[in-house]
């Protein structure tokens, strides 16, 4: 699984982006790719790498550290779990996390909820001026 990224600062961002998405194959070949809104920031020792959407969190030493177990350990593990699930299940999982599927297009999940940069620190309890960098992820 590859990704590309562009950072943008979170403080700079006054409306979300274009939302998360997410695109699901289940045929012989199982395969997934999506689109994510990933926070980071530090946490006492360590750098967190969150993405709401998903409720997912990878941690690290460094800020390098956690994005690279993000992409290559957790989003890898998520879209193994959610493949194995099938379809049905599948999309039964994606709406409790707040996704949707698309009407004409099975395939395609959208986010339907954008977690600001107080929504991030409000899940992790940490001081306000925490800073945070917002990248955008595509695997």
């Amino acid at each position: 699984m590859s990704y590309t990224s562009s950072r943008i600062e979170a403080n700079n961002l006054d409306s979300p982006l274009s939302g998360d998405t997410l695109h699901l194959s289940f045929g012989k070949t199982k395969q997934g790719t999506g689109q994510f809104t990933l926070h980071q920031f530090r946490d006492h020792d360590h750098f967190i790498a969150y993405i709401p959407s998903l409720n997912i969190s990878a941690y690290g030493e460094t800020e390098d550290e956690a994005f690279d177990r993000m992409v290559n350990v957790v989003l890898v593990d998520f879209f193994e779990s959610i493949l194995e699930l099938g379809p049905e299940q599948a999309k039964s999982e994606l709406k409790k996390l707040g996704w949707s599927q698309h009407r004409f297009f099975k395939r395609q999940f959208k986010a339907n909820s954008f977690v600001d940069r107080n929504g991030v620190l409000k899940n992790f309890n940490l001081p306000e001026e925490t800073k945070v960098d917002t990248t955008v992820v595509t695997v």
